[in-house]
């Protein structure tokens, strides 16, 4: 296992709260909000990734989806991580819910 020593923690957590800002600045424009509604659609926010017997598009889809879960919880704020869950439908249009999830932890 990876030990960080304070430090190394405290310059890490500066870097994502800077990156964290940035992200937020960018995605709460008015250009920003567009890009993010259609990335929702390209990158299967609301919809199943699963390609049934094809597990490498099914791969692929969820690698674009994971870059959209990403973003999405750089603009979170720290109190709603964690809480939010992503409602999203297979084919037959039943729920296939996930928690989204925080790529960086310092803990």
């Amino acid at each position: 296992m990876l030990k960080w020593n304070s430090m190394e923690t405290k310059q890490l957590e500066k870097v994502i709260k800077e990156l964290q800002t940035n992200y937020k600045f960018i995605f709460n424009t008015d250009e920003g909000k567009k890009v993010l509604a259609d990335l929702e659609k390209r990158c299967h926010y609301h919809s199943t990734t699963n390609v049934k017997g094809d597990s490498h598009e099914s791969a692929y889809m969820e690698g674009q989806r994971s870059v959209l879960l990403f973003i999405k919880s750089m603009l979170q704020n720290e109190n709603e991580k964690g809480n939010n869950h992503v409602k999203r439908t297979d084919n037959t249009g039943n729920c296939a819910c996930r928690k989204d999830r925080n790529i960086y932890r310092t803990s």
